[in-house]
């Protein structure tokens, strides 16, 4: 026949629209297919590919971290830069020592627009001359080339999409430097008045309603003691973590390069109890803690990667190996400042009207987002790693609020339960929702209350590891509402 195929039916693909898939048999031609009167069109075989919004920076491969924590999927939405209301985000990164001036660097460092460059003059009358990229406080404009500073800084915001280098979690983002001196007599001093310059600027940022000051909304702190001090809640260092949240900026804090559990022992400032705070632990490409990372159920928040980092160095350098707590912490920073600039203008506009409630929900949904482990069960609060994307839908329900909700539970997991249980609730609003454990013959075991981040499904952690083996019942009450759901601990 003149329309006969050499081809073999295989399959039917989708049989309402009668799509089938033919095996040729020879050299039948795509075009020959096409002219057979029973065929309406020819699909040739294609490879799929995820429409994540991918950089098209040459060394974006090698950045697993990046992977692991779905940035990826949140680029397709924001890539970073301002706020929806156009407010330019920014990061304050203290550190000994910076390339301001990296290629993949100076185009997002921060430039403070009420400063005249190198005229002698403090022109945004703030008590610092030429503050033009932040400052150093050996008593300069300029910075001390530093590896460290350099690394983190990259992590946070290498820009993306320039085609050289990496990229940071943020591709567009200002990059505040503030250089502190690592001698014991000075390195404090300069690291509080580092804060205090932190904590004025964001302040007249929203005093001015952005006409003064910086719109700083995370300081990134990918250092600490060097001895293991517990951070006190009544303490000097938790003070200020809790007056940085007054004004509307969170810290990120790297919990200490040594296996140690800070529960016991104490760190600082990643022991600190503030709600401003987010402590940060140390986990490989396997999701295991770092053989040389502390940990601390109660004292650490969460973990992010931080091995084998690749990062920006000195000297238009790149390192793929830069590692520890101080890589895993800025991508928290880094997390925070992309969320900000979700394209949400409740959050923004909250920012600078309620600056510390809007920098806690932030925090919550940064908690509330992780991807929970089993190898992190125990080793921190939320026995979780930081997955941006997760944190991002726990905002969106705060920014598209849906009405008509009511106080639910969801899923009680593991079930039956050994330790500690992740529980998945829904609340009606923001307000505190109270939790009670009864046993089996109605005796409360436990009680507490947790803040929930969204109005769609957030999550707790519930520690069960002092009760007996048997049957338990979880209950959440919330304004009017009370729910019930069962579990079985082993």
């Amino acid at each position: 026949k003149a329309h006969s195929l050499d081809i073999e039916f295989e399959k039917t693909l989708f049989g309402a629209i009668n799509l089938h898939r033919f095996q040729v048999l020879s050299k039948t031609s795509t075009s020959l297919v096409e002219k057979h009167p029973l065929v309406k069109q020819v699909i040739e075989p294609q490879a799929i590919e995820s429409r994540y919004t991918i950089p098209d920076d040459p060394n974006f491969e090698q950045q697993w971290a990046l992977e692991k924590i779905e940035a990826a999927k949140i680029w397709d939405i924001t890539t970073g830069g301002t706020t929806a209301n156009g407010d330019r985000i920014v990061v304050a990164i203290l550190e000994a020592g910076f390339e301001i001036g990296h290629e993949d660097l100076k185009e997002n460092s921060w430039v403070n627009p009420h400063e005249i460059t190198e005229n002698g003059i403090d022109d945004d009358n703030n008590g610092y001359i030429d503050d033009v990229h932040g400052w150093n406080f050996r008593g300069r404009n300029t910075f001390d080339r530093d590896s460290h500073g350099t690394s983190v800084s990259g992590i946070i915001g290498q820009q993306g999409d320039n085609g050289i280098g990496g990229t940071g979690v943020n591709w567009d983002v200002d990059l505040l430097f503030l250089q502190y001196r690592t001698d014991r007599t000075n390195g404090i001093n300069d690291i509080f008045e580092a804060y205090s310059y932190i904590y004025e600027m964001r302040k007249r940022y929203n005093e001015s309603n952005g006409k003064e000051g910086a719109f700083i909304v995370v300081t990134n702190a990918s250092w600490g003691l060097d001895e293991s001090i517990p951070c006190e809640a009544g303490g000097i260092w938790n003070a200020i973590y809790e007056k940085l949240g007054e004004v509307g900026v969170l810290t990120a804090a790297a919990a200490k390069n040594d296996p140690i559990n800070i529960d016991e022992v104490g760190d600082t400032p990643s022991g600190c109890p503030s709600e401003f705070l987010i402590s940060v632990m140390n986990t490989d490409v396997f999701e295991e803690r770092a053989s040389n990372g502390a940990f601390g159920q109660e004292s650490v928040d969460l973990a992010a990667p931080g091995i084998d980092i690749f990062a920006t160095t000195t000297n238009d350098n790149y390192n793929p190996n830069f590692g520890g707590a101080s890589a895993a912490t800025p991508h928290v920073a880094g997390a925070i400042a992309l969320l900000y600039s979700m394209p949400c203008e409740k959050l923004a506009s909250d920012a600078l009207t309620a600056p510390a409630e809007t920098a806690n929900l932030v925090r919550r949904a940064i908690l509330n987002g992780v991807e929970i482990l089993p190898n992190l069960n125990g080793l921190n609060a939320t026995s979780g790693r930081l997955n941006v994307y997760n944190s991002m839908l726990e905002l969106q329900a705060y920014c598209n609020p849906v009405a008509g909700k009511e106080l639910a539970v969801y899923s009680i997991s593991p079930n039956p339960v050994a330790n500690r249980a992740t529980i998945s609730y829904e609340a009606v609003g923001f307000e505190e929702v109270q939790i009670r454990v009864y046993d089996s013959i109605g005796r409360l075991v436990i009680q507490d209350a947790v803040l929930p981040c969204c109005q769609e499904r957030s999550r707790f952690g519930l520690s069960i590891e002092d009760l007996a083996a048997g049957v338990y019942f979880v209950e959440l009450i919330q304004h009017e509402q009370q729910v019930v759901m069962r579990f079985v601990k082993d």
